[in-house]
């Protein structure tokens, strides 16, 4: 949907003289076109990972037929972690829907500002279950493949425990600086453009 229906959808939703000129303002409008752009951008990149994690399910299935059960399972159990995380960057990445854009401006904003967060709560309690799978699966593919060279299987549990959650905490590191750099601008304008909008409707 493009601009113009959208401040032609939001006239027909309330129609008094102060949304008339919201919909006019430049600076609104600017915001509109970069979170567009941006949601845009996104998507590309997701789509990107997803390609790459449902390629590693499609490995991990024909390497595991090779192992023993344990094995077997520690595999499965990432594939089911790759594949479930492919679906969670499918949804998560998808573009607002057009009824969205039907909105009032407000709703609509507090809508956008979801989608450029960096993560909500519903994002951890997703990203967390998954990360135990995935954390499951490796651990038992490499305390099995280890356990020829040292019958210690507590020491390589831990070993195993403490790199997957240095991992983790490496990893959304690494993200939220990238997001920083990338989105960051983008939500601080969002802020000052939701602000100016609230102050000219009060």
């Amino acid at each position: 949907m493009e601009l113009d229906d959208f401040n032609k959808s939001n006239l027909k939703h309330d129609g008094n003289e102060i949304e008339r000129s919201l919909n006019h303002d430049s600076r609104t409008d600017q915001f509109l076109e970069i979170f567009k752009t941006e949601i845009k951008n996104q998507r590309k990149k997701s789509l990107i990972w997803i390609s790459f994690l449902l390629m590693l399910s499609v490995i991990y299935i024909s390497v595991s037929v090779r192992m023993d059960s344990l094995t077997s399972t520690g595999y499965h159990l990432c594939v089911i972690g790759f594949t479930l995380g492919a679906i969670y960057l499918y949804f998560r990445s998808r573009p607002l829907p057009n009824s969205a854009y039907t909105l009032p401006l407000l709703d609509f904003m507090d809508k956008a500002k979801q989608k450029i967060n960096y993560m909500n709560l519903t994002d951890w309690l997703i990203v967390v279950p998954l990360l135990l799978i995935l954390g499951t699966g490796g651990g038992i593919i490499l305390v099995n493949r280890l356990l020829h060279y040292t019958p210690n299987t507590i020491l390589l549990i831990i070993i195993w425990i403490l790199f997957f959650i240095s991992l983790c905490i490496f990893g959304f590191v690494v993200s939220k600086k990238k997001w920083k750099k990338e989105q960051q601008s983008l939500l601080e304008e969002f802020q000052k453009v939701r602000e100016s909008l609230a102050e000219k409707i009060n």
